[in-house]
């Protein structure tokens, strides 16, 4: 009898508690000890003892549950605990973000645009950021006041207004797309209003880094502690410097894209922002090379695919024989219409797609001089390298990776 009565007061002692989380209209995300991150309303077994809820910036709360499921907490102004609930305690505030267009959110919380409610945590930080997540500010609510850790928005009573400037962004030559943040892409000059003082960021189309960067409260463009230095900066002004290059497609008849903008012809001359990341991909999206031209050297993710020299690019290709066992007409990406047989220039290590009216089938050209050859689950379809055109080993200019030339 006393060892059942000892097994039962064991197992009671360790049973869980259901636990009611009522977060009073807080929509940021939260975990308790390492639980996945939740939001909103929610019921939850726990076991008595320690447990610690974390929100999305790391401001956490400790609580205690009974075997009883009685609970308290360490910080009872901002988790409250009554029985076996614990209640955010929050307090609702306006965001006014002035007239920056981008998107912003307290940290861990849905995107907002425009003028928004939101509800904060009382005695707690709460991160207000960008849709990057570049700090924008941390607001505290300590009792009734709120508080702000930066300068770059104005407090009133329980209204926040953020702090913006106008940004003029010049891309010099640079044609193709690039974005802020993650507002839709753009080209060309561009007035931009930003918020003061808050992480920003430039990418290409293809989301290669750019810089990053703050904008100061007399207009000076800060890139540290980030160290870019393809920006020309002046007051509430922004310049790309680029380098050009000469693309020659060689035997290749298809599309091409760099960054969102396409080319066709034979010969072209392209602007690339310098020390970042663009991309130049067939018709239909599959990716060349990623590239990232500097002030004096190049670098290349694909070299299989060109050959670099100096200023000027040139994709190495290899002759592919496809031939079809009926007369469907097809395409390879943009290049067609063919049918029965047809012998075409293919750049090497490069993945393309097989069009019919019904079908559509991917492979990826490694080049005839390779023991693979291009495999399609299509059986209409037979794949043949009958010629090898010579092409000299592809290079890197300069001291990125490859070789020197």
């Amino acid at each position: 009898m006393l060892i059942y009565l000892l097994h039962l007061i064991v197992l009671t002692s360790w049973a869980n508690s259901q636990i009611h989380i009522q977060a009073d209209g807080f929509t940021g995300l939260f975990r308790i000890d390492n639980s996945p991150y939740m939001t909103g309303d929610l019921v939850i077994d726990l076991t008595p003892g320690e447990h610690t809820i974390i929100f999305a910036n790391n401001a956490s709360v400790r609580f205690h549950i009974e075997t009883n499921s009685v609970l308290r907490t360490d910080n009872p102004k901002a988790i409250a605990a009554f029985s076996n609930t614990l209640r955010f305690q929050t307090t609702a505030i306006e965001i006014n973000p002035d007239k920056y267009l981008g998107t912003y959110a307290v940290y861990g919380g849905p995107l907002l645009t425009g003028r928004s409610t939101v509800r904060l945590l009382n005695h707690l930080e709460n991160r207000i950021v960008t849709d990057i997540g570049g700090l924008i500010t941390n607001l505290f609510v300590m009792d009734t006041e709120l508080l702000a850790s930066s300068e770059n928005v104005i407090i009133d009573d329980h209204q926040v207004l953020f702090k913006t400037r106008r940004l003029q962004i010049d891309p010099d030559t640079y044609t193709a797309n690039y974005l802020l943040n993650d507002w839709t892409p753009r080209s060309g000059i561009q007035t931009i209003t930003i918020i003061e003082n808050a992480h920003h960021r430039l990418r290409t189309g293809i989301n290669g880094t750019i810089a990053n960067f703050h904008v100061d409260d007399q207009g000076t463009i800060h890139t540290q502690p980030y160290g870019h230095n393809n920006l020309i900066t002046g007051k509430d002004f922004i310049r790309f410097k680029t380098r050009s290059l000469r693309i020659d497609r060689g035997a290749y008849f298809g599309t091409y894209i760099i960054s969102g903008k396409s080319f066709s012809a034979n010969k072209n001359q392209f602007d690339f922002i310098i020390d970042a990341t663009d991309r130049i991909s067939t018709a239909n999206n599959a990716t060349i090379t990623d590239i990232i031209v500097s002030a004096d050297s190049v670098y290349v993710t694909n070299p299989e695919a060109l050959k670099i020299k100096e200023n000027s690019l040139k994709f190495l290709t290899q002759t592919l024989t496809i031939s079809t066992s009926d007369k469907e007409i097809f395409f390879v990406d943009d290049m067609g219409p063919y049918s029965t047989k047809t012998t075409i220039s293919l750049i090497k290590n490069v993945e393309f797609h097989l069009l019919t009216e019904s079908t559509k089938t991917t492979f990826l050209f490694l080049g005839c001089d390779n023991v693979q050859q291009p495999q399609t689950n299509n059986e209409k379809f037979i794949f043949s390298c009958t010629h090898i055109e010579p092409e000299p080993s592809p290079f890197i200019v300069g001291e990125n990776g490859g070789h020197n030339g």
